[in-house]
């Protein structure tokens, strides 16, 4: 317990980073629509706005995935590091940083 230089068992970090691209691949490829047709409504307007923040929020949360995915595969010494690359993750996130 506590042992930070114990070896990552790297074929279970292959596997989680596949998932979590798989699921970063599914979540950016998500659309919101709002198709209807009413002219100078402030509805139509306020659709748009909904199906924008829709795609952001998506691209938000698939980034945030992307991102777990490099880790596991990068962070391969040790299950600290990859512990570690996980808590600068959230940290960004809870500071509003942006995925890259």
């Amino acid at each position: 317990m506590g042992n930070g230089n114990m070896d990552a068992d790297l074929p279970t970090l292959d596997w989680l980073a596949g998932v979590l691209a798989t699921h970063a691949d599914t979540i950016e490829k998500l659309k919101a629509t709002a198709q209807f047709t009413m002219p100078n409504s402030s509805m139509q307007a306020l659709a748009a706005q909904i199906t924008e923040g829709a795609a952001q929020a998506f691209g938000l949360i698939g980034g945030n995935y992307r991102q777990m995915s490099e880790a596991a595969k990068t962070s391969r010494n040790s299950y600290e590091e990859l512990d570690t690359a996980f808590a600068a993750q959230l940290h960004r996130y809870t500071d509003g940083v942006q995925p890259k």
